[in-house]
């Protein structure tokens, strides 16, 4: 049972110079395919995978699928395709992870013939999928919509790459969502900060200690509406002689935020904590070399990094009966409370009235009508 070449008496409709890598012809007249696997004692034994009447694409399609764990054409193998292309390489970091999240959720949802991850992408329709985003609407409606994005995208990407002919996802509309903004009640605000801060004020290595950077960041994401990905990118630079000056993503105008005492002092607590963590190492010429929110390693603080930090103090709060489980709010909420509670809502830095309608929660009192005519 050696290598397959020309004169092993191959069977007629297979080229033997085309055939994929690791499979091979047993020409002792047992017709069969196989592959060469290791046993239980350690040694090399062989498993047929195909018989006499295979096809190239049949042999390319269980080569592929020892290789990536799925059978050709299913939801798993376009994802894996995906995933191994120059298309997914240019997406950053982050995003790759978030996708690659989402998506391994989707494929292990069970539906009745097995795992999502297993049936074929062209065997799948619309309705398939708009009868998994109701079920999954009925308790987390974001869940579904991301579901549908996700698949949506490689799906439409295995249609290029030609490991599928449809895209069983594309027409199925997305589930409503209600509108989540996680924007605190002033006192809860507050409240966390305080906490953070005494918290911070313990031992490093003992309970309850939580990072010195978390009641900075509250003061400073609020007062200078900031996304948290906007305050984790402040740096000594960002400090001018007109006060905080913040570099928006999404398109947002840059604004500047005047100094003020709380804001002097959350600079303050972050530039000790920064300097602490730097003892005994270079500090670097650059204002802008030197970022505000740093990790206890002294690097930049990462967007990650900061959520897990975020997480633990809100739950600490929790425990310690600070705030209530449904008073949990997000960092990004805390640029909602900021805009809801500024007399300009400009400050947000939002281009257009309609985002910045969306960040302002602030109820609109006006008088009732007069008729013309009628008394003042």
């Amino acid at each position: 049972m050696s290598r397959i070449r020309k004169d092993r008496n191959l069977p007629a409709h297979i080229k033997a110079e085309k055939l994929p890598t690791g499979i091979y012809w047993d020409s002792s007249g047992k017709g069969r395919w196989y592959v060469f696997v290791e046993k239980e004692n350690g040694k090399r034994g062989t498993k047929s995978v195909a018989g006499a009447d295979a096809t190239m694409a049949d042999l390319y399609a269980i080569m592929e699928a020892r290789t990536t764990g799925a059978a050709r054409g299913t939801v798993a193998h376009v994802v894996a395709r995906w995933q191994a292309s120059p298309a997914w390489r240019k997406l950053s970091p982050r995003s790759q992870k978030d996708y690659a999240y989402t998506l391994a959720q989707a494929m292990a949802y069970q539906t009745a013939k097995g795992p999502l991850g297993g049936l074929v992408v062209d065997r799948l329709s619309p309705p398939v999928f708009a009868r998994l985003r109701d079920k999954l609407a009925e308790t987390t409606p974001a869940k579904a919509n991301a579901w549908l994005r996700r698949l949506k995208s490689a799906f439409a990407w295995g249609i290029q790459d030609g490991c599928c002919t449809t895209n069983p996802c594309a027409g199925v509309s997305f589930a409503e969502e209600l509108a989540r903004d996680g924007m605190p009640e002033l006192r809860v605000m507050r409240a966390i900060k305080r906490f953070a801060s005494e918290r911070s004020a313990l031992p490093r290595d003992s309970k309850g200690h939580l990072a010195p950077y978390l009641a900075p960041f509250i003061e400073i994401a609020y007062q200078c509406r900031l996304r948290s990905v906007e305050a984790l990118a402040l740096t000594d630079a960002s400090i001018t002689a007109d006060g905080i000056l913040t570099v928006r993503t999404k398109g947002s105008r840059a604004t500047v935020t005047r100094m003020n005492p709380a804001l002097a002092d959350a600079i303050t607590t972050l530039q000790r904590h920064r300097a602490h963590v730097w003892t005994g190492r270079p500090v670097p010429l650059s204002p802008d070399a030197r970022p505000l929110f740093v990790s206890e390693r002294g690097t930049r603080l990462t967007r990650d990094g900061f959520s897990v930090a975020w997480q633990r103090m809100l739950r600490e709060a929790v425990a310690a009966g600070v705030i209530t489980q449904e008073q949990r709010f997000t960092a990004h909420g805390l640029k909602h409370r900021g805009i809801t509670d500024s007399e300009d809502k400009r400050a947000g830095g939002h281009k257009s009235e309609r985002m910045r309608q969306r960040y302002d929660h602030e109820v609109p009192v006006f008088d009732g009508p007069k008729a013309k005519g009628d008394p003042v």
